[in-house]
């Protein structure tokens, strides 16, 4: 079990959860924009 934990933790530091969940605003932006508009 303190292995996985381990395994997780490694993960998260290497992905930067927090800087993905920061950059979600940016990303629908950035899709709107590339849509032209609103979708529909």
């Amino acid at each position: 079990m303190n292995k996985l934990l381990k395994l997780i933790n490694d993960f998260n530091e290497l992905v930067m959860f927090k800087h993905s969940i920061f950059s979600l605003p940016f990303i629908f932006i950035a899709m709107v924009v590339a849509a032209n508009g609103w979708f529909g």
